[in-house]
């Protein structure tokens, strides 16, 4: 049996926090299931292309940290033009 993440190489930190990565996922995926059955509106927040990239493989990283807060807040401002105005009215989001 072989999965993409030990055949893609990458060593052996790439591939824990891949791990992470997907277990995360699965909790947010849950959690947000179980939102939106409540009737809850829900507008997930990802890490943009770059944001991974500042944040690198040591999530605690305190050398890092300004250079991950900037990253965030730079792709969280970009968000509404990404997502469009538009449909975040629809969901109820107001964006000014």
């Amino acid at each position: 049996m072989a999965l993409s993440a030990w055949v893609g190489g990458g060593g052996m930190r790439v591939r824990i926090v891949a791990a992470r990565r997907r277990r995360s996922a699965a909790a947010l995926a849950a959690e947000v299931a179980a939102l939106r059955a409540a009737g809850t509106r829900v507008l997930v927040l990802e890490p943009a292309c770059a944001d991974p990239a500042a944040i690198g493989t040591n999530t605690m990283a305190r050398d890092r940290r300004i250079e991950v807060v900037e990253a965030a807040r730079a792709s969280t401002e970009r968000t509404p033009r990404r997502i469009g105005r538009r449909r975040l009215g629809r969901i109820g989001l107001a964006v000014s």
